[in-house]
């Protein structure tokens, strides 16, 4: 069983025992397909997201990104990919940021490991903090 954390700095744990991402791209790449859990992104959307307008980005790009995280996750069916883009086959149960426990229980800034594609789910997040 994987879990997710991403509310604060990412956190992995398979089947309990804490599993290493490699830090930069390949961390947002996870944060941004765990706010999703389980719903295929697709890579243009990926590379529009995660590399806001950087040059020379293409979809070998995300290739690369996805095989680092499938190998840091250890299997890689956990990272599905197809037509419709990439998914993040864990339980959104597991992913801290789409359970309100995982929500109520965390303190300090909201998806800090993501870059500014993730504004809106920050906001998001804070209003479903205080309600």
């Amino acid at each position: 069983m994987l879990t997710v954390a991403v509310l604060g700095h990412v956190q992995v744990r398979r089947d309990g025992v804490p599993v290493a991402v490699p830090p930069g791209k390949t961390t947002e790449l996870l944060v941004r397909l765990a706010v999703d859990a389980g719903t295929p992104v697709p890579a243009g959307r990926l590379i529009d997201e995660l590399w806001a307008g950087a040059a020379g980005v293409s979809r070998n790009t995300v290739q690369v990104k996805v095989s680092k995280l499938r190998r840091a996750l250890g299997d890689p069916a956990l990272v599905g990919g197809g037509p419709a883009g990439y998914t993040l086959h864990v339980d959104p149960a597991c992913v801290d940021a789409l359970t309100d426990a995982g929500l109520a229980a965390h303190r300090g800034e909201l998806l800090p490991d993501a870059g500014e594609w993730a504004a809106p789910y920050r906001s998001r997040l804070a209003e479903r903090r205080v309600r």
